[in-house]
C-alpha cells in the first residue's frame, strides 16, 4: 500500500491520473502462516497452502499398494551395469549439468558411495549401511565420505533416526526437514543414518526438498533414479499417498 501511494503521489506531481489501488488480502496456509512464493520454493508448502510436513505420511506401515507403486521409478532411470554402478557416472553428471540442481539428496548407500567416489557434491545423504536389506557397510569411510564433507568432524554431520522397514517415522521426516533447513539457512551438509530401512524416506525427501533439487536413489538391478523436484512431482507424490 505504501508503495502504491508513493506511485500515485509521483503521478499527481506530474499531473497524471492517479491509479486505482486494489488491496489484496493475505492468504494463509494450513499452518496459519502466510502463503508466499518463497515458502513454495523452499519446499515448505504448495501453492494451495498444504504443509508437506503435516501430510499423513507417518505413524503407520506404508500401504502395500503404495509400496508396489514405488517399485516403478519415480523419475528418470539412469540404467547401467548393476554390478558396476560406476559406468552410470557419465549419465549422472550429464543429468546434474542439465538440471543444475539447488541441492543434491541421495537415498541409499550405493548411490551415496557412487556420488562420493565421483566427487559429486551431495548436500544430504540418507543411508542405513545396507544393500538389499543386507548389512554391507560399517562406516562412513566405507561409503567414501571425505573428512571435508562437513564443517568440523565428520561425525558432527550425522543424525541417527529409527525407521523400521515398510514405515516412514515422524522422527525420520523431522530429521530430513531439519537437515534441509540447515543447508538452506547455513549451508550445512548432513548425513542421516537410519536404523532400520531408508528406502521409503525418498518420499518425504522429495516433498520437503526445495524446488529445483535433485533426489537420487538406487533402482535394484537396474541403475539409479534421478528425480528433479518440481511442483508437479510433489503433487504426484501427494496423489500416491492419498490413494494409500
Amino acid at each position: 500500500m505504501k508503495g502504491a501511494q508513493l506511485v500515485n503521489k509521483a503521478r499527481e506531481s506530474k499531473k497524471l491520473r492517479k491509479l486505482k489501488i486494489e488491496k489484496v488480502p493475505f492468504i494463509y496456509a494450513d499452518d496459519k502462516k502466510l502463503i508466499s512464493s518463497t515458502r513454495i520454493r523452499l519446499g515448505e508448502i504448495d501453492r494451495w497452502g498444504r504443509v508437506f510436513v503435516q501430510l499423513k505420511l507417518t505413524g503407520k506401515p506404508i500401504d502395500k499398494t503404495l509400496r508396489i507403486s514405488l517399485k516403478k521409478p519415480l523419475g528418470k532411470l539412469l540404467s547401467g551395469d548393476s554390478q558396476n554402478l560406476k559406468k552410470i557416472i557419465p549419465k549422472l553428471k550429464e543429468a546434474i549439468t542439465a538440471i543444475h540442481p539447488t541441492m543434491i539428496i541421495t537415498v541409499g548407500d550405493e548411490v551415496t558411495k557412487l556420488c562420493n567416489e565421483a566427487s559429486i557434491e551431495v548436500q544430504l545423504a540418507i543411508i542405513d549401511y545396507k544393500v538389499g536389506r543386507i548389512k554391507t557397510y560399517n562406516s562412513l569411510s566405507d561409503l567414501a565420505f571425505k573428512s571435508n564433507f562437513a564443517r568440523g568432524p565428520l561425525t558432527k554431520a550425522v543424525v541417527t533416526v529409527r525407521n523400521p522397514a515398510g514405515n516412514i517415522t515422524k522422527s525420520s521426516v523431522e530429521a530430513i526437514k531439519k537437515a534441509l533447513s540447515s543447508y538452506i539457512r547455513k549451508a550445512n551438509r548432513s548425513i542421516i543414518l537410519v536404523t532400520g530401512e531408508e528406502d521409503l524416506t525418498a518420499l518425504p525427501a522429495i516433498l520437503l526438498a526445495p524446488l529445483g533439487s535433485l533426489v537420487l536413489y538406487g533402482q535394484p538391478r537396474e541403475g539409479v533414479v534421478a528425480i528433479e523436484v518440481t511442483e508437479e512431482k510433489k503433487q504426484e507424490i501427494i496423489r500416491l499417498i492419498s490413494r494409500s
